[in-house]
């Protein structure tokens, strides 16, 4: 439909794809001729060295006028895939097409378009780990138990079911994310400890449940009025919503990090994600957080 460059230089292609999703299809029926051509489209997919990551009901769509099944929603693919990240893939189209053909069915066409060795080397990666959440409630609207999946397609390759790939790594992203609720869990727990209890208690005996109701929407005001004033910062138009829950996350990295460097670092983050330049992102959030230092500066002279 259209092509472009976004302002880090990556190549960006806006592509039109005919055809209903697989979630749609599903209560009429889906011939094998198209689940077939679903594993022949990952497969191609495979010798283009691009790993999908992310298959499911919604990512595969049937134009049955041209015989033909695409993928679609390549966000989280990857260039240069690993074997892991091979073989995930054809686990979520075996898990995929049992949502929508049953177990039965999927795993025959698995064996007659992928051949017994293939279908025996994906068996590690059927597992609830390798799969979204999109696929993960197809599988429990379908009544599809995962475990009894693969042993079917064990049986079916003559093979014993093998022991789960471990998908799951320790990365330093990971251990910082860890670290950073420690201190956050350590910060709420001081807090937490100069509390009287038996004191709070009597309070809230006496307390009007209508004012406490009130001043829990009085108090998500201010990260209404935030999110409000970074949207204000940054050359583009973002949805407030996702604004929002920024604050609520830089709320929680001043608290495990008590200074501002942490909440400028989150919404840099974000304003990167939502295809701001890095530059951009650093002035935006700076220009925030000044414009804040200042109107706090303002109220603390006058009052």
């Amino acid at each position: 439909m259209t092509a472009g460059a976004t302002a880090r230089g990556d190549s960006l292609l806006v592509l039109g794809v005919s055809g209903e999703s697989l979630e749609s299809l599903t209560a009429g029926g889906l011939e094998d001729a198209e689940l077939r051509e679903s594993w022949s489209t990952v497969e191609r997919l495979g010798e283009a060295n691009i790993a999908h990551g992310h298959i499911g009901p919604a990512s595969l769509r049937v134009d049955r006028g041209a015989g033909e099944v695409a993928l679609v929603d390549l966000g989280g693919g990857t260039v240069a895939p690993d074997q892991d990240r091979r073989l995930t893939d054809s686990g979520q189209l075996l898990a995929t097409t049992a949502s929508a053909a049953g177990t039965e069915r999927a795993v025959a066409v698995a064996m007659e378009a992928s051949g017994r060795e293939q279908v025996a080397a994906l068996l590690p990666y059927v597992q609830l780990a390798a799969f979204g959440q999109p696929l993960r409630r197809a599988l429990k609207a379908a009544g599809i138990d995962v475990d009894e999946l693969r042993h079917a397609a064990a049986r079916a390759a003559g093979v014993e079911p093998p022991e789960l790939a471990k998908l799951r790594r320790v990365t330093w992203e990971s251990l910082l994310q860890v670290a950073l609720f420690v201190f956050a869990g350590a910060a709420v727990l001081s807090f937490v400890g100069g509390v009287n209890f038996s004191e709070f208690e009597r309070a809230l005996r006496g307390a009007s449940w209508g004012w406490i109701a009130a001043g829990f929407v009085v108090a998500q005001l201010p990260r209404v009025t935030q999110a409000i004033a970074l949207r204000g910062s940054v050359p583009a138009e973002l949805p407030l919503g996702p604004v929002y829950l920024v604050q609520l996350a830089t709320s929680y990295m001043n608290l495990a990090v008590p200074t501002s460097l942490a909440g400028m670092a989150v919404n840099v983050r974000f304003f990167q994600r939502q295809g701001v330049p890095p530059a951009a992102a650093v002035t935006s959030s700076t220009i925030n957080s000044l414009a804040g230092n200042v109107v706090q500066a303002a109220c603390s002279s006058r009052w």
